[in-house]
């Protein structure tokens, strides 16, 4: 039903479909206005220009199109008031249980340097979460994408979002070789196949991750994902796709997929695009944070804490 909804959609708000309705009930309405204005009638003209049957032809004709017309205006004000899977307005909650979790690491972090100074500088990069809080990031944006379209019930099944991070990302400054699997959604149910991405492999080089990397996109949204290369899993066809890479001054930190399986979400890729910056793009900056504290920290700990200790 949802499918069959999406298509007469898509069908009916097409631009050069409207075109052509709202010019055929423009004209009707101002042959009306017309008409009782100026005691003008086009039947009375076309029946001195044709024959009988050439009239009758032409009368069924545009008696048909008024009719078309008029159902699918009807559709279009249907649509406008219950758009397919409309986005429920949301309430900032998982952005702010993660601004909330960061606030609450960098107060420890600050602790353990005026408590003990050369023992949090042994243990810099260890008393960051780094994974942990990627992980609650993903969590709070899978959350957070139900909840946005609860009331058409998403399934856990219908999002994957998974993160991969660059090797040894913190110290390398040169051109990644592989993408390392790092934390995805939902853990409790869905495997992750390809662990290891490795850049070089040509059977990876057209995942959307890896064509993002070289072609040095610093985002993929994908709303029509009939040519959407995967890896080998069960988990359904996929509708739609956002990809989002993290880098600093140009070096590729890491990268995150999200999967949107089974279920078409977004109507029109003008609704997804909009989508992804109002509702996504906060979640992306959240993870990126977490990439640029470890780089930040791995710098701090190689160019001033060892020398100082």
């Amino acid at each position: 039903m949802q499918k069959s909804y999406h298509y007469i959609g898509k069908l009916v708000i097409n631009k050069s479909h409207q075109v052509v309705v709202n010019g055929l009930l423009l004209a009707l309405g101002l042959y009306i206005t017309i008409q009782k204005i100026g005691n003008f009638s086009l039947g009375n003209l076309l029946q001195e220009w044709f024959t009988a049957n050439g009239y009758n032809w032409i009368k069924n004709f545009a008696t048909i199109g008024i009719i078309y017309a008029s159902i699918v205006k009807f559709i279009t004000y249907f649509i406008d008031v219950n758009p397919p899977l409309a986005v429920k307005t949301q309430e900032p909650e998982r952005i702010s249980e993660c601004a909330l979790v960061i606030n609450e690491e960098i107060k420890r972090h600050i602790r353990d340097i005026i408590e003990n100074p050369k023992q949090s500088a042994q243990t810099f990069i260890k008393s960051h979460s780094f994974d942990i809080n990627i992980a609650h990031v993903v969590s709070s944006l899978a959350d957070h994408l139900k909840r946005a379209y609860s009331h058409r019930k998403i399934r856990n099944r219908d999002i994957f979002i998974s993160v991969y991070q660059v090797e040894n990302f913190e110290a390398k400054s040169s051109a990644p070789q592989h993408l390392i699997y790092l934390t995805h959604w939902n853990p409790s149910r869905d495997v992750v196949f390809s662990k290891r991405i490795d850049l070089n492999k040509k059977e990876h080089r057209s995942y959307e991750c890896v064509k993002a990397i070289y072609e040095g996109k610093s985002s993929v949204i994908k709303w029509d994902c009939t040519n959407y290369t995967k890896s080998k899993n069960s988990r359904g066809k996929i509708k739609h796709y956002v990809g989002f890479k993290f880098e600093f001054d140009g070096i590729v930190l890491g990268f995150m997929n999200i999967e949107f399986h089974n279920t078409v979400i977004f109507f029109e890729e003008e609704k997804m695009l909009d989508f992804v910056e109002k509702e996504i793009i906060a979640f992306k900056y959240l993870v990126e944070y977490q990439f640029l504290k470890r780089k930040f920290f791995a710098i701090v700990n190689e160019k001033w804490i060892k020398e100082a200790v």
